[in-house]
């Protein structure tokens, strides 16, 4: 059970690519979007495509590498996201599309981890008992928590 001992987790979500024609509509109507925390980590300039998609609203926070230094897969990245939503690791559920980018450095700080399973990155080595939660649909993923 991930909320045991937790009152609530953030949910950090990135490497995620969903279509323009049903970014906003599906966020927004989703039970994804009523989770209290959000941030966003990820690699090149996303504010203006969150304003473009009427996203900027739902994410308290966005960590961009280009901006402060770090890229995944160091786990530095993920801590500045944790650090930024004024949580603590073990309140975080990260969210992410690879397993060797996403899952593993956002464990070892000590997150929970939720992996959107697709079709994978390439020859990544994948041990699917590292993830609390594997989904294929993000909208899997309320009911999983």
């Amino acid at each position: 059970d991930l909320h045991a001992g937790h009152g609530r987790f953030a949910l950090v979500i990135f490497s995620v690519v969903v279509s323009r024609d049903d970014c906003h509509g599906r966020f927004r109507d989703s039970q994804l979007a009523r989770i209290e925390c959000l941030c966003l980590i990820v690699s090149g300039n996303i504010n203006a495509i969150l304003d473009d998609f009427g996203l900027e609203p739902y994410f308290k926070a966005v960590i961009e590498s280009a901006i402060v230094g770090v890229r995944k897969p160091d786990p530095k990245i993920y801590a500045l996201g944790v650090e930024a939503l004024g949580l603590k690791p073990e309140e975080v559920l990260v969210v992410g599309d690879s397993f060797s980018k996403d899952i593993v450095p956002a464990k070892s700080i000590g997150c929970k981890t939720a992996w959107l399973k697709g079709e994978g990155w390439g020859n990544e080595e994948i041990d699917e008992s590292v993830p609390d939660i594997i989904i294929t649909d993000l909208e899997q993923l309320p009911s999983k928590l």
